[in-house]
């Protein structure tokens, strides 16, 4: 996702945010933030649905197959027999289609991808030690390869001082950059925008200590 160039690029650009300011901040880039298992699942169980139901209404009669398309009528035992297999064979066909990685990941509701970035950015933020700064003023920015999505989460420390709405600018900037194939300039510009909106609102203190690695982390 990053060679060692842009990891090291992003990293001096961490260190050099947080020399102008007591804040954290951390960047982790993830591959993605879910398998999306259930996406296949439910367009599977769509298709199985309307696909059957859209042949009878073209005047398809799929239940013919089991007479050979015999003119005569079979009898419902076997209407509903035939009805099952064809739903089941859509099922199965659609199933395998849509459970190829990059058509599925295609094919999730951005809706729901950005529910999965939010909540691994929140479980990062925690499982990183981010809220257990002295001054509980650290800042995450996570990005997600697959979903072209990214999150910014910052400790109670900081949003009693900093509205949400102020890393917009810097959430638009490193997902339009990843848009273009440029990860590492959008987390370098993000890491900018967030330390300087740090710098004005938690100046460094006197001992100033990096409590956190300067270090973007691939997951």
């Amino acid at each position: 996702m990053l060679n060692e160039d842009e990891q090291a690029r992003i990293n001096a650009a961490i260190a050099q945010a947080e020399r102008a300011t007591s804040g954290e901040v951390f960047c982790i880039l993830a591959q993605r933030s879910s398998s999306y298992a259930e996406t296949p699942l439910a367009y599977a169980g769509f298709a199985s649905l309307l696909v059957p139901l859209a042949m009878v209404a073209a005047g398809l009669e799929p239940w013919h197959w089991a007479q050979g398309w015999s003119v005569r009528a079979p009898g419902p035992e076997a209407a509903v027999f035939t009805y099952a297999l064809l739903q089941a064979g859509v099922f199965l066909l659609t199933l395998g289609v849509t459970a190829w990685r990059p058509l599925r990941m295609l094919l999730a509701p951005h809706p729901l991808k950005r529910a999965r970035v939010h909540k691994l950015a929140l479980q990062q933020f925690l499982a990183k030690g981010l809220h257990v700064t002295t001054a509980r003023t650290g800042v995450l920015i996570l990005a997600s390869a697959d979903e072209r999505h990214a999150e910014i989460v910052a400790d109670e420390g900081v949003y009693a001082r900093v509205s949400p709405e102020v890393w917009a600018e810097a959430l638009e900037s490193l997902i339009a950059r990843m848009k273009q194939g440029d990860t590492a300039g959008g987390f370098i510009e993000a890491v900018r925008l967030c330390g300087e909106v740090l710098a004005q609102h938690f100046p460094p203190s006197a001992e100033n200590p990096n409590e956190l690695p300067d270090t973007v982390l691939l997951i």
